[in-house]
């Protein structure tokens, strides 16, 4: 009957036409032609049709086909249904079908569930696997952790006990000098003072001085006369660089003048060793520039414009008196100027740069005059009396001229030679082109200036960085072209007498004169110091040449002491010997070095910071006790003594 279809063929019906709509369209058809209700075989074929619509709803193939969302694999109540609507059938034919579907829902539900479960298995192992590592990269951090601050003990441990081993091996040395010493001591009632002497007389001067320290008795034996021939003494000046013809000053006696020589060589050892009293002074508000010193004067010049001076201690009759040594004691400033300062030095003569009592003690001995970034120059005159008192004062310049009539002028440094003194700078007039400028001034007799002349050359438009006195009459420059020119004031040109410049492409930063050896000797920005021999016929070549890792940016040289300080850019301040210009000690510094200025015992430096720094290098003569040297003194006693007892024709213990 068209109206009546078996269940089967509506099934297959439905599955041919794959489409809800066709099933249902099939039934109202039958329905509306055998106009009766819905019967028990209706109700089972539109059961069966929902379970096949649910049943390909988890068929993946048939979902994408039709566009219709996958629900994932059927589970076992769908099979389940498909059991229980096989067993509702009366057809044996739609039983079978129902049966089928159930066997194939209920193999695919199955499946699925041993994939879920395998799945959970994986995923189980695969957590317990990520557990497992991130547990032993935990274990491995902390191990790296543990073995870094274990690391970082021992190295902590390590450098405490450097500092204890450091603290101890200055004690040990201490304890090994005392030792020396009494075992120096022990033999002067075997040996006669003339074993002695030539024991002495084998040691170098700075041997001599410190083996002098040791006992009263060898202090005695080193400044006695030899029975009257002068060996010892002879031999330990001319080792000393005093030649014994040369004499003894005028007013003074033997043994003073054979203190002074001892006194000197314990000087010169505090200055190799680096022992010294330190003044760190901090009165500015700018980085100094520049620093100045005169018979226990020390003068720091700064950007903000004022000029700071400091009393050190007293050490010869004409040094300043003062109540706070190391103390800021005056501050010189000129607010006309309202431009920081770039140089500075003090009027002085030889004598009272070497700190001996014949220096003369006038009131040039206390004129400081001071060049400015505005082309200023400054005279200050300042009173002595006022080092007396316990607060600090103010001064202002006394007299005050330019340095050309050309604004953008600006003075970079100053040399003062009798009562004249020489300015070197340069003027931008404009933003390319600069013009070197070398002014000689006198007058600072009177306390005013008057301008002299002005050095020129042609061959060169460059800064000029450094000036210094050759003599009274000759100076000489350090230009920005690597070269060192050097000017005769007395011949009227504007041509350099001579021109020095070494096979470098580099600045010359500093410039000093050595009258004594006719040298000069100059710091490049590439590090370097040259020793320059002005009486070659060439005048080029420097016959030494000491490399440093920095600017050489300030020098100072004393061939009477036969020492030169040397400034640079990298914050070390290097101190050599004259004439070979070898390296003997090093003081460091955290910025670089602007300036330096240095006597027989004191040394002030200025660097790129707030802080003026000052050094005293007397000390005690008895302080400076060497256990090398009391070993060779022990070495050579010993010797002389077996010497001495076998031409007695005794028997050595």
């Amino acid at each position: 009957m068209p109206g009546d279809p078996s269940l089967a063929l509506r099934a297959y019906s439905r599955n041919y036409s794959g489409h809800l709509e066709v099933a249902e369209a099939i039934r109202e058809s039958a329905r509306a032609a055998a106009h009766e209700p819905e019967n028990e075989e209706e109700a089972l074929a539109r059961r069966f049709e929902d379970l096949l619509y649910r049943a390909r709803r988890h068929d993946e193939a048939w979902c994408t086909r039709h566009q219709v969302k996958y629900n994932g694999p059927p589970g076992v109540d769908l099979a389940e249904e498909f059991k229980a609507l096989a067993l509702d059938c009366k057809e044996e034919d739609d039983a079978e079908v129902a049966r089928g579907y159930e066997t194939s829902v209920r193999r695919q539900a199955e499946a699925a569930e041993a994939a879920r479960k395998r799945e959970e298995v994986r995923e189980r192992a695969a957590a317990e696997q990520a557990k497992k590592e991130a547990q032993e990269r935990a274990e491995a951090r902390a191990l790296a952790e543990k073995r870094e601050q274990e690391q970082r003990d021992a190295e902590r441990a390590a450098e405490q006990a450097a500092a204890s081993a450091s603290r101890d091996g200055a004690s040990r040395k201490g304890e090994e000098a005392r030792f020396a010493v009494e075992e120096v001591t022990s033999p002067f009632g075997e040996l006669p003072p003339l074993v002695w002497r030539g024991v002495l007389r084998c040691l170098s001067p700075r041997s001599l001085c410190r083996i002098s320290c040791a006992s009263a008795e060898l202090r005695r034996l080193a400044l006695s006369d030899d029975n009257g021939d002068g060996t010892c003494w002879h031999q330990a000046m001319i080792r000393g660089g005093r030649h014994p013809r040369l004499g003894q000053p005028a007013g003074t006696s033997e043994d003073k003048w054979r203190s002074r020589f001892v006194t000197s060589l314990s000087y010169d050892a505090n200055w190799n060793r680096r022992h010294s009293e330190r003044w760190d002074l901090r009165h500015h508000s700018q980085y100094l520039t520049c620093t100045a010193m005169s018979r226990g004067i020390v003068a720091f010049g700064s950007m903000d414009g004022s000029l700071s001076l400091v009393s050190m201690s007293p050490r010869a009759p004409g040094d300043v008196q003062t109540q706070n040594p190391g103390r800021l004691s005056a501050t010189l400033s000129d607010r006309t100027t309202e431009s920081g300062v770039q140089c500075a030095a003090f009027l002085q003569n030889e004598a009272s740069n070497y700190g001996y009592e014949d220096a003369i003690d006038d009131d040039q001995s206390r004129v400081l005059v001071s060049g400015t970034h505005g082309g200023f120059v400054q005279v200050w005159r300042i009173d002595p009396t006022r080092w007396c008192s316990s607060q600090p004062w103010h001064e202002r310049a006394a007299s005050q001229v330019t340095l050309l009539d050309t604004p953008h002028a600006h003075a970079d440094c100053v040399a003062i030679c009798g009562e004249r003194m020489a300015f070197g700078g340069a003027t931008h007039r404009q933003q390319s082109e600069e013009t070197s400028i070398i002014g000689v001034y006198d007058g600072l007799s009177n306390g005013m200036v008057a301008s002299v002349c002005h050095l020129t050359d042609p061959s060169f438009r460059c800064e000029v960085y450094g000036v210094s006195w050759m003599g009274q009459h000759c100076v000489s420059a350090a230009c920005g072209d690597g070269a060192v020119r050097m000017w005769d004031v007395r011949v009227p040109r504007n041509k350099a007498s001579f021109t020095l410049k070494p096979n470098v492409r580099c600045a010359m930063r500093c410039v000093v004169g050595v009258e004594e050896s006719s040298c000069l000797i100059a710091g490049d920005s590439i590090g370097s110091i040259r020793r320059m021999d002005i009486r070659k016929s060439s005048g080029v070549e420097a016959t030494f040449t000491r490399k440093f890792g920095s600017s050489v940016n300030a020098i100072q040289a004393s061939p009477r002491l036969r020492r030169v300080v040397a400034g640079c850019d990298d914050g070390a301040l290097h101190v050599l010997r004259w004439p070979t210009l070898d390296k003997t000690s090093q003081i460091s510094f955290p910025t670089g070095v602007t300036g330096v200025d240095m006597d027989h015992t004191r040394l002030s430096v200025s660097t790129e910071d707030t802080v003026g720094r000052a050094f005293d290098f007397t000390g005690k003569l008895g302080g400076g006790v060497d256990f090398t040297a009391i070993a060779d003194a022990l070495r050579l006693a010993r010797q002389s003594r077996t010497a001495f007892q076998n031409r007695r024709g005794a028997t050595p213990r």
